[in-house]
């Protein structure tokens, strides 16, 4: 199948595919005596594999290193996948918390207004200076 009957299939952009392509994670297409690259199923599957990964906010990298554990078992030491996995959940557990402190922070914020100060200044832009002359 041509790039375009395969990027519809997976639900990709054609550059999409050639991008992960041009980055070594999607096996080189048959070329027709037509000068065409002509896409098969372990295109599908592999591009389905991208986006399930790419859907668990997992690097190129990381995936990198799952394409090879999948293609070479013999060479690949299963363990640095599993320590990439277990970086990338501590780092998405450093974000949630800074994702709790931020929200906090705005409701804390929006506690400040009622939304009904017509005429006079805002709580939350007073309270907003009052924080940057602390910082």
């Amino acid at each position: 199948m041509k790039i375009k009957r395969l990027a519809r299939r997976v639900g990709l952009t054609p550059s999409s595919i050639r991008f992960y392509r041009s980055r070594g994670l999607l096996p080189a297409p048959i070329r027709g005596s037509n000068g065409y690259r002509y896409y098969q199923e372990k295109h599908v599957h592999r591009l389905h594999l991208i986006q399930r990964c790419r859907r668990l906010d997992m690097g190129l990298n990381n995936i990198r290193l799952l394409i090879e554990a999948l293609e070479h078992p013999d060479r690949m030491h299963a363990c640095l996948l599993h320590e990439q996995i277990h970086e990338q959940l501590h780092q998405i557990d450093i974000r949630m918390q800074e994702l709790t402190w931020l929200r906090q922070e705005l409701q804390q914020l929006l506690g400040k207004c009622s939304g009904e100060h017509e005429g006079g200044i805002c709580p939350m832009i007073t309270s907003l200076q009052d924080n940057e002359n602390e910082g």
